[in-house]
This record gives structure tokens, sequence and C-alpha cells, in this order.
């Protein structure tokens, strides 16, 4: 896509369409705590933009974690609950003896 007006920070397009700027960015920011939900535009060269940018960058780096360390501690429940379990199986293994043996 060619912009008409990229880079032309004196007289700002405002927009990111073929007439507009790259750098001008249209981001939902949500609120966790009400669930409301606003539309952010600015330029992402400006600090309240980038800052918001980051943050985003911030926030979706950690949710992968947050949901490995979920799966992480279903697993080790269930090993949990599993071992005792193992333990008895194996008892009885032991006390049987396979045939040729």
């Amino acid at each position: 896509m060619s912009y008409a007006n990229a880079w032309n920070c004196q007289r700002c397009p405002q927009n990111a369409g073929p007439e507009g700027c790259p750098c001008w960015w249209e981001v939902v920011q949500t609120n966790v705590q009400t669930g409301a939900e606003r539309l952010k535009k600015g330029c992402c060269l400006s600090q309240e933009m980038l800052g918001a940018f980051l943050i985003d960058v911030i926030k979706a780096a950690n949710r992968p974690a947050a949901s490995v360390e979920s799966c992480r501690n279903e697993i080790a429940k269930g090993f949990q609950q599993l071992g005792p379990a193992m333990g008895l199986i194996g008892q009885f293994l032991q006390q049987k003896q396979l045939p040729g043996e």
C-alpha cells in the first residue's frame, strides 16, 4: 500500500488509509475492571501510543506463561492422583509371576 502522506508529521493526515500514514494507529483498549472498551487513535511515534503498545506487548507475553503454568499444575495434580494408583498396580504385578519365570 502506498501512503500518499507518509511521514508528513507537519500536516498529519490522522488516518492509516491510502492517503494516510503507516504510523497512525487505532487501538481498542479494554478496561480490565469494568470491561469497557474504547478506541484510542494516535501516532505510534507519540509517547502515549508507544507506551500503550508496549503495555499490550507485555500483557501478551505474560498470557502464554500463565496458560503454561495452568497446564503444568493440572498435569502435576493428575500425577499426584495417579501415583498411588500406580503404586498399587506395581505391587499387584510384583505379587503375580508371569508365565515362564
